[in-house]
């Protein structure tokens, strides 16, 4: 019954089904918003480094300026000029009231190493951006494997919870059966009856794990609510193939960010030192101004003057203290911090890769110990429930059987469990394509 209400509840909603761990893949790279947004920082990048370049390149501007002079200025000149007598001066007035100018320019720098080490430090920007949306896809497609599999050992545990409840249930039917026969006590009923219940609500348990896995993997696939999550993929029984030799320290995104995060500091120190040096640069000016005592600029016998000069412009910094000392000493020690943060995350993820090669390892060799340990333990409990119901052997022989078997599937279930996670952290971790190489596995 519960079955079909799920269903037929399932079958109301429009289901987004994925068949391998590649297809959650490429969904979550069109639909994750951690991955979208950096995309558009990488984007944003690749317009500054343009804005860069911009800068170093000819500039061209046109203006124009009206200028009002409600008070024109005076100068005295000698009276000599006007036929006056020797020592007289005579108050003049210089300009008209109303100017327009209309003039053009060109600008381009010539010698600038600030402009320069600008675009370089522009340039690393952008290589960094690029590594971090490598190093976002990474984390997002790790989660996503961590939850993908999550869910198919959830599923199996699940499945391991209702043969535990049949297990169960068959013990429960011996011991009713001979119950009713006056062969067993009412304490030895309850307690194989407790054990049924207790099967029964770590099934509906296990149900509820299973649901929350798929859940995760909702969130990280961004699937809505709406539409029911259909996962067709089965496990593996051998696991995940991982190697010694699959350790490459070029290969983990972490240590990537890590060396273009000191190659962009490294820039921008030499950026800030450059802007201690000398510029050149050359410029152009053409224009038209008129110069008229009543705002008339219209007539056509009016006269517009020409203006045009060409030159060279060196700017020098000779005191800046902020920007000459300051500056330069906190790009610098920035620099220096990014290189033992470097080598700190190197070291730290060769140290984190090896334990979790040494964890791998343990689990590969226990799982067939654990899946052999686990067939016998449920065979000898077939066998002890025959005696059982054979009178050979009293209940508490078969409840223990019952026990050992229980413990002996879970445990077998937990290595699985260890060995999955780990085989996923270490190929995640240092392969760029990790996960075709695990669904390839699996396939």
């Amino acid at each position: 019954m519960l079955f079909i209400l799920i269903c037929t509840v399932s079958t109301s909603k429009a289901q987004v089904v994925f068949t391998s761990l590649d297809a959650c893949i490429r969904y979550a790279w069109q639909h994750n918003p951690d991955v979208a947004i950096a995309r558009q920082q990488v984007a944003i990048q690749e317009n500054n480094l343009q804005r860069a370049w911009y800068q170093i390149l000819p500039q061209l501007n046109a203006y124009s300026t009206l200028e009002y002079n409600f008070t024109l200025q005076t100068q005295l000149l000698p009276g000599e000029i006007f036929n006056q007598p020797k020592g007289t001066l005579i108050p003049v007035q210089f300009g008209t009231r109303y100017n327009l100018a209309a003039i053009g320019e060109a600008s381009m720098p010539l010698v600038s190493p600030g402009k320069w080490k600008e675009v370089n430090v522009a340039r690393v920007k952008e290589q960094y951006a690029g590594m971090e949306l490598q190093h976002q896809q990474q984390q997002m497609e790790q989660q996503l494997t961590v939850a993908y599999y999550q869910s198919l050992l959830a599923y199996k545990s699940y499945t391991i919870a209702q043969e535990q409840q049949s297990l169960a249930d068959s013990l429960h039917a011996v011991v009713s059966r001979r119950y009713n026969q006056g062969l067993v006590s009412p304490v030895e009923q309850q307690e194989v009856k407790q054990l049924a219940i207790n099967a029964l609500i770590t099934q509906q348990e296990q149900w509820s794990v299973w649901q929350q896995r798929l859940n995760d993997l909702r969130l990280i696939l961004q699937v809505s609510p709406a539409d029911s999550l259909v996962i067709q993929d089965t496990l593996s029984t051998t696991g995940l193939p991982v190697s010694r030799e699959d350790w490459k320290a070029g290969n983990v995104a972490a240590i990537k960010v890590q060396q273009l995060n000191q190659a962009v500091n490294y820039a921008q120190w030499q950026q800030r030192r450059a802007r201690n040096l000398p510029e050149l640069s050359a410029y152009a000016r053409y224009g038209k101004i008129a110069q008229r005592n009543s705002f008339d600029f219209t007539a056509k016998d009016a006269t517009w003057f020409g203006l045009g000069v060409v030159g060279l412009r060196l700017d020098i910094p000779i005191f800046a203290p902020a920007r000459q000392k300051s500056d330069v000493k906190e790009a610098q020690l920035q620099y220096e911090m990014s290189l033992v943060a470097g080598s700190q995350t190197a070291l730290k993820e060769e140290i984190q890769w090896n334990n979790w090669y040494e964890q791998y390892i343990r689990c590969l060799q226990s799982l067939p110990h654990a899946r052999e340990s686990m067939a016998l333990a449920t065979d000898n409990y077939h066998k002890t429930l025959l005696q059982f119901d054979s009178g050979i052997i009293g209940v508490e022989k078969a409840i223990e059987r019952y026990k050992d078997a229980l413990q002996a599937q879970w445990q077998a279930q937990q290595i699985l469990i260890q060995l999955y996670q780990t085989a996923i952290l270490l190929k995640s971790e240092t392969a760029d394509h990790s996960l075709s190489l695990i669904t390839n596995a699996n396939q």
